[in-house]
């Protein structure tokens, strides 16, 4: 066997790990995420913590990308995880609940997408840093170095966009637009350049699909939303049903403006849609319920 062949064989076994360490990692805080949904913060104080795991996303990324180690890994899956307190449209650990109408449908969908993501995202991070020496190309030296770091800037730029929407600032739709165009732009030069692995490519490669279809459930909810006779207080209150079951009352003092540290949502952008916040509820209430009846 040629000393090519072998190195092609330890590459393989090497992203074989990653993929295996990644989904572990990814299904241990799966069900953190469940977990604190019911039994962790809720109603503003939740939505809050998502909106400063957004503000740090990037900063905990590049530290993260830049050296691996058992602290910034650590930092950089909870922060892939919004700390269990992703306050979005679609989570991961809604996959837990079937859908039954077709816009649950999607929400299904979206967020099976989003748990793809934190898998492969994960992934490459061990790949770039942890797992890195064990692999016979660096990514960490040269022009690729440099693409890799353009699209951790794209990749993060959008959660930085997210977290000032929430803060009511301007300029976070011009920022969004960057983000995407960072992010695919590196991706495409990584995937159209012929000097890198070919492996790696493929990694990019399906970074755009990935990002092709997100895309396109984004503007598919954009067009419903702008078709649909929405509430200008929103189309259902911030705190879900299972929210107000666990909730204390300076939870309730907070959902309702009387905490004036917490920034409060914008007008007209609900936290949940019925879809959404339907397939929630029965989620929470079926582990609560189990949860009592092992009790």
């Amino acid at each position: 066997m040629s000393n090519e062949t072998s190195t092609d064989v330890t590459d393989i076994n090497t992203i074989a790990e990653a993929i295996m360490i990644s989904g572990y990692i990814n299904f241990s805080f799966f069900v953190c995420e469940i977990g604190m949904r019911i039994y962790g913060p809720t109603g503003q104080l939740r939505h809050n913590l998502d909106m400063m795991a957004h503000i740090l996303a990037g900063p905990i990324s590049f530290l993260g990308f830049l050296n691996g180690g058992f602290m910034g890994s650590l930092f950089f899956f909870l922060s892939l995880w919004h700390f269990m307190c992703d306050s979005g449209r679609a989570r991961p650990s809604l996959i837990r609940e079937l859908p039954r109408t077709v816009e649950e449908g999607w929400v299904w969908f979206e967020s099976f997408w989003l748990l793809l993501h934190h898998w492969y995202i994960g992934t490459m991070k061990l790949l770039s840093t942890d797992l890195a020496s064990q692999m016979d190309y660096s990514l960490q030296a040269g022009s690729l170095r440099f693409l890799i770091r353009t699209w951790i800037l794209g990749a993060t730029l959008s959660h930085l966009s997210f977290g000032m929407d929430a803060l009511h600032m301007k300029g976070h739709v011009t920022l969004r637009a960057l983000s995407v165009g960072f992010r695919m732009g590196a991706a495409l030069a990584i995937f159209l350049s012929p000097k890198y692995p070919r492996a790696v490519q493929l990694v990019y490669l399906w970074d755009i699909c990935w990002m092709t279809v997100i895309l396109s459930l984004t503007l598919r909810k954009a067009l419903c939303a702008s078709r649909a006779n929405i509430n200008p207080k929103g189309a259902i209150e911030m705190t879900t049903p299972s929210d107000k079951a666990g909730a204390s009352s300076e939870d309730l003092e907070q959902k309702n403006g009387d905490a004036q540290h917490f920034v409060q949502p914008r007008a007209g952008r609900p936290s949940m849609s019925e879809p959404e916040a339907a397939m929630e509820q029965r989620l929470t209430q079926r582990i609560r319920m189990q949860s009592t009846a092992r009790a």
